[in-house]
């Protein structure tokens, strides 16, 4: 019987490494699907650098048709990015997963399904329209949350760095305390010993004049 043919164990590695989720075994021949680096390019390249590049011509030639059209894409896409994140860690092990977001990418893109603008129609702008007062006021919530947040923890911030200043100035100044005692203890030691010095050679010369009237 012929055997089947095997999956290289470096491919396998190296498909392991790029996607965690995507766990290959040794021996894996069947069901096998696109590696994780090769869809995200395809996504890089038809579902961001394409429309990226034709929505820079209809900035450019102020085309109206042509931006609505590329921003209803961008719209979805977004949220297609969005939904992407947590779909890779959960049904990244459903069949030809892979298969069908590069499918979808492209159904999106085509311009026979008009799939972007399909599904910015029948479902973003009516859901985004009956919740447009509750978003705004929620992220308007957010931000003054954020900027809340922020202030206390810049007030924070400066607390901790003026007590850590005052910590290194007071302890430069009993270093520079501790330094100064130290150089008056030394002057005063050698200040007494220079004054005894003339003492004992006046002493020395009296013992020694009074030696020769003995002599």
């Amino acid at each position: 019987m012929k055997p089947k043919p095997q999956i290289p164990h470096n491919v396998i590695i190296l498909i392991n490494e790029v996607h965690p989720f995507h766990i290959i075994s040794p021996g894996a021949t069947e069901g096998f699907s696109p590696p994780f680096a090769f869809v995200l390019f395809i996504e890089l390249i038809f579902g961001t650098l394409y429309p990226a590049y034709y929505s820079y011509k209809a900035v450019k030639s102020k085309d109206i048709k042509e931006y609505v059209k590329w921003m209803m894409y961008w719209i979805i896409f977004a949220l297609f990015t969005t939904a992407e994140t947590f779909t890779d860690i959960f049904l990244c092990w459903f069949p030809f997963y892979y298969e069908l977001k590069i499918a979808f990418v492209a159904w999106l893109l085509s311009p026979y399904t008009k799939g972007s603008s399909l599904l910015y129609r029948k479902f973003v702008h009516p859901t985004l329209s009956s919740k447009e007062k509750e978003i705004d006021d929620c992220l308007i919530q957010a931000k003054d949350r954020s900027y809340d947040a922020l202030v206390h923890f810049g007030k924070r911030g400066l607390n901790v760095a003026a007590t850590a200043a005052v910590m290194a100035a007071s302890k430069v100044k009993l270093q520079l305390r501790a330094h100064i005692n130290i150089s008056g203890a030394t002057d005063t030691s050698s200040a007494s010993t220079a004054s005894s010095s003339p003492s004992v050679e006046r002493e020395r010369g009296w013992g020694e004049r009074f030696s020769q009237y003995f002599v």
